[in-house]
């Protein structure tokens, strides 16, 4: 389907509030995230242009990431997919290879061996991951909703990976609480190793949790921007903002659009 089809049938954007008009078809999760980027039809995003163009890099990152910190396979395939991706990083993050990759000695089969490692507590990958997060919180949302967003809701956001001792537990034990799920199937191609979402709408909260490549997981809770009990923040806290998509949110975010009177619903 072309991009004015599209719009005539989803005519706002879903990421930054439901007043901005569409003008681009948003893939999510991005076609980077897949082997020699092929991805089924399916899960394709009404976005005006900032917003499909806010992630562009963080995509890149985290399905390069995602790649990496997998325990689950026996190596990287090199792929077009990660070639292009590996190249938008370098290009969007120069200095982030020399903080975050350090060579360390490791047992191995009983040898000694030099290996590659990376720190992914780095505060860029932070952001990118909880950029992709929210977006992806977002898109879960439309897609069981049927409508955008509001715009007076915060977008808590964190994630981890299949390196982290405890993670593993824990994650499984989250989706198990998540009934509904988002996953590109065609026929017999079922690309569920390299992607799969879970969510769950109570009350006013929605929780997303997305497994990348089997070892990267991001997730989101979007609540009411005014939402304070039990309410602690992640790693990040974005809100959809008109025309600018994803900002941080804080007391000047929310200040600004307090007067705003869009329902929940």
């Amino acid at each position: 389907m072309k991009a004015h089809e599209f719009a005539k049938l989803h005519p706002f954007c879903c990421f930054c509030g439901g007043s901005t008009k569409t003008e681009t078809i948003d893939h999510q999760p991005p076609k980077i995230l897949f082997p020699d980027k092929k991805r089924p039809k399916g899960l394709e995003f009404p976005a005006c242009k900032v917003c499909n163009e806010q992630s562009r890099y963080a995509d890149s990152l985290v399905s390069l990431l995602a790649r990496f910190t997998g325990g689950h396979r026996p190596g990287i395939v090199p792929d077009k997919a990660t070639a292009l991706a590996a190249k938008s990083v370098v290009k969007a993050y120069p200095h982030l290879g020399a903080r975050t990759i350090r060579q360390q000695w490791v047992w191995a089969n009983g040898i000694l061996q030099r290996r590659l490692t990376l720190d992914a507590s780095d505060a860029e990958v932070t952001r990118a991951a909880c950029l992709v997060a929210a977006k992806f919180g977002l898109a879960a949302y439309y897609a069981h909703h049927k409508r955008p967003c509001p715009i007076t809701v915060k977008i808590n956001t964190m994630w981890t990976h299949s390196q982290h001792r405890h993670a593993a537990l824990a994650i499984e034990d989250l989706l198990r609480k998540a009934p509904r799920d988002l996953a590109l199937k065609q026929g017999a191609w079922n690309t569920e190793a390299s992607f799969f979402l879970r969510y769950h709408s109570v009350d006013e909260l929605f929780v997303s949790i997305a497994v990348l490549h089997e070892s990267m997981v991001l997730m989101s809770l979007i609540s009411r921007e005014t939402h304070t009990e039990n309410w602690v923040p992640w790693s990040h806290v974005w809100k959809p903002f008109a025309g600018r998509g994803l900002v941080e949110f804080d007391d000047e975010t929310q200040r600004r659009t307090s007067t705003l009177n869009q329902d929940w619903d």
